[in-house]
């Protein structure tokens, strides 16, 4: 790249290239980027299998492939539990087409900080296997339709590109959303997701050898539940379980008895599930009351009351379903921006080749 291509670049940043920090997660895709000064926040079902939707609204097309983003199947059904995969990069587009719709389609490029498990970021090989996967598609033809807000069909055939990649840890990546956080301090960043769980020790250090990665995430919770359930005798479906799990502060009070069994069955599930968290913190550091206790990811959102009955003196981020995607959004801005700068400063001689 060339001195003046990195000015350039780095003047366009917000106007012709956006840095955009993605959580694909196995429950919801957040995404977090800064346009026209402001920094937004979106989330969407990461649910999507390959071929045509009923649903003309749902179809995707990914350089020529069908992708339906209405199915019913989760994420977890339709690839394997982990990340580097086909999905991932499908939901990874699916987040730049809406940023690039945002904009009316004028923005194009991405720099993205795109999320890994800590398990995945602490094997250097792993790390930049994932990455290489993601740029291996760097360039993609969407075709997509969709209503716009006058409930008007619009139709566009789009090429976007991804110029870099910065692969952020979870789990980590939510400290910067965390008011008045001192990562000199002894901390425990707990993070549950939709899948999986993972519990860091921070203090000056991320201790990402001795991390906890385990699958405690939602969709344990939910499991554990409907075992509870059928070991009393008690139908209930794992969807009738998510939507009271959703919605519980509507349905704890309710007086109905064979509603009022079924939550108080759940409550109960979710405070033993959160002692199973505890161990999981115990295995990292036996002595956890010393530490801040942080806790983050989609699930969390969710259990909030819950985990103060277990951990009265939790942290919490500022916005607990996206302080993820705000991390990465965070780490990869200042990752950038810095390599132009320093891109800038140097000669006009050619380093690095972005195409």
């Amino acid at each position: 790249m060339k001195k003046e291509n990195a000015l350039r670049m780095l003047e366009g940043i917000g106007k012709d290239t956006i840095i955009v920090g993605v959580d694909c997660g196995f429950k919801q895709v957040k995404l977090s980027f800064e346009y026209q000064g402001k920094v937004n926040n979106i989330t969407f079902s990461s649910n999507v299998e390959e071929g045509e939707s009923d649903d003309m609204f749902g179809t995707f097309y990914l350089n020529g492939v069908a992708y339906n983003t209405k199915t019913n199947k989760k994420l977890t059904q339709t690839t394997n539990k982990n990340k580097d995969n086909n999905y991932t990069l499908v939901n990874l587009y699916r987040a730049l087409f809406e940023i690039s719709k945002l904009t009316g389609f004028k923005v194009k490029d991405f720099v993205i900080g795109i999320g890994s498990s800590i398990d995945t970021y602490r094997s250097e090989k792993a790390k930049e296997l994932f990455k290489k996967n993601i740029l291996k598609v760097n360039k993609a033809n969407i075709k997509h339709v969709w209503l716009n807000e006058n409930e008007e069909e619009e139709f566009i055939n789009v090429e976007l590109r991804i110029l870099d990649a910065y692969i952020q840890p979870e789990t980590l990546s939510s400290i910067y959303n965390v008011k008045n956080f001192n990562p000199q301090e002894p901390n425990l960043i707990v993070d549950l997701g939709g899948l999986n769980n993972q519990v860091v020790e921070l203090q000056g250090v991320a201790k990402i050898d001795s991390a906890v990665c385990g699958d405690k995430g939602f969709d344990y919770l939910v499991k554990q539940i409907y075992k509870e359930c059928r070991a009393q005798n008690i139908d209930i479906t794992l969807e009738l379980i998510e939507f009271y799990i959703n919605n519980l502060e509507t349905y704890k009070d309710n007086e109905k008895v064979s509603v009022k069994k079924r939550i108080e069955i759940i409550q109960d599930c979710i405070l033993n599930y959160l002692q199973e968290i505890k161990k999981d913190m115990i295995t990292v550091t036996v002595d956890i009351d010393v530490y801040n206790q942080v806790f983050c990811g989609g699930t969390v959102a969710i259990l909030k009351p819950y985990i103060l009955k277990v951990f009265p003196e939790a942290i919490f981020p500022q916005n607990l379903l996206f302080a993820n995607s705000l991390g990465m959004f965070i780490r990869a801005k200042y990752s950038y921006t810095n390599l132009l700068k320093e891109l800038s400063k140097s000669s006009s001689k050619e380093v690095v080749t972005v195409e």
